[in-house]
């Protein structure tokens, strides 16, 4: 028989042949754990080379340098998350010291001095939006090579973090996936109303409050204004090419206009990764991830959440339409057809309660 890999065969090409060994021993370690028997998982495989976990105490990031700095009046403390674009620093507003803020730094490699002024024009619009679905920016600049943006801290979690946590399966009950549907959909209602594209809804972008589990959206450094928006060539600076999955066809073509249904693409594709527990194409390479965007069809959500409505089902397929006119034209469209969902199963609809 032949032997098959424990990932997508293309994926797991895309390992290093000194990693796949570690790999390997990683999973036969967890599932081990999950059978009951932590003791027989021996000791910690080696570490993946390249892939070192982020601990705010060691500094993994060359951004940790930045503790204690001081951008506008607003004082870095300790790093608390850190990526391929940047970090995120627990700080202090020394014009409001009981405000608690979270400060995100993008790496200075990835900041054009030509993207100053577009930038901070961009973020004073973003500054004026409030709505409880929204996490608040208190303000954004440049200062020296460093793009920041200091927003409302948010005690919770990432929707994929929380993923992370929900098991081998990684989703959501369809009821929860709901109500996040329902915030996304008024969040992105309140940003284009703004004149606004948010440009990078994926789950690791939307904040799950502690407190009463209301999803929120977070993350404006790819905002721009929809006037005049046009697709960039792709990886963007810091993207990972799991992250393209989020994109909508147009988006993988330069050039090409951008506008509000490529949010709603991207919050389709979120919808589905929380139904199914994978996102809807996989892929190790740009190229390979590209065709797939723009020619494939996703396997239908209930093949992996057999209880997922079809009313629900179909609002997440036709989100993810090829075609920009068969989507959703828009948030409030979309939120309309939410609004007849729970009425069929008799769920809340109110945008500003929590999940």
């Amino acid at each position: 028989m032949k032997w098959q890999p424990p990932i997508p065969a293309e994926l797991w090409d895309q390992i290093p042949p000194p990693a796949q060994a570690a790999v390997l021993a990683l999973i036969l370690q967890y599932e081990q754990q999950l059978r009951g028997n932590p003791a027989a998982a021996g000791p910690s495989p080696p570490p993946v080379p390249g892939r070192q976990p982020f601990d705010p105490d060691v500094e993994t990031s060359p951004l940790a340098e930045l503790v204690g700095r001081t951008f506008a009046h607003f004082e870095l403390g300790p790093m608390i998350a850190a990526g391929n674009s940047g970090a995120i620093f627990r700080a202090r507003d020394t014009t409001y010291p009981g405000r608690k803020v979270a400060m995100q730094v993008m790496r200075p490699e990835l900041c054009r001095d030509e993207d100053k002024e577009p930038f901070v024009r961009t973020m004073q619009v973003v500054q004026g939006l409030r709505h409880p679905t929204l996490v608040r920016v208190y303000g954004a600049g440049k200062n020296g090579p460093y793009f920041w943006i200091a927003m409302k801290y948010v005690d919770g979690e990432s929707l994929a973090s929380r993923l992370q946590r929900s098991g081998v399966a990684g989703r959501l009950d369809w009821r929860n996936t709901y109500f996040v549907a329902v915030s996304l959909n008024r969040a992105l209602d309140e940003v284009h109303r703004a004149g606004m594209l948010y440009r990078n809804l994926k789950p690791a972008n939307v904040m799950v409050r502690a407190a009463d589990r209301k999803a929120l959206l977070g993350d404006w450094s790819r905002a721009r204004p929809a006037a005049g928006a046009r697709a960039q060539p792709l990886p963007w600076p810091g993207q990972l090419v799991g992250d393209l999955t989020y994109l909508s066809p147009e988006q993988t073509q330069p050039g090409r206009v951008e506008d509000v249904r490529c949010d709603l693409y991207g919050l389709g594709a979120t919808l589905y990764t929380l139904l199914a527990g994978r996102p809807p194409f996989e892929a190790g390479t740009v190229d390979k991830m590209v065709e797939k965007i723009r020619g494939d069809e996703p396997p239908r959500p209930k093949e992996f959440q057999l209880a997922i409505p079809e009313a629900l089902e179909g609002l997440v397929l036709r989100l993810l339409a090829k075609r920009v006119d068969v989507r959703f034209q828009s948030a409030g469209e979309a939120l309309k057809e939410l609004e007849r969902v729970s009425k069929i199963h008799q769920l809340p609809f109110d945008p500003d309660e929590g999940m």
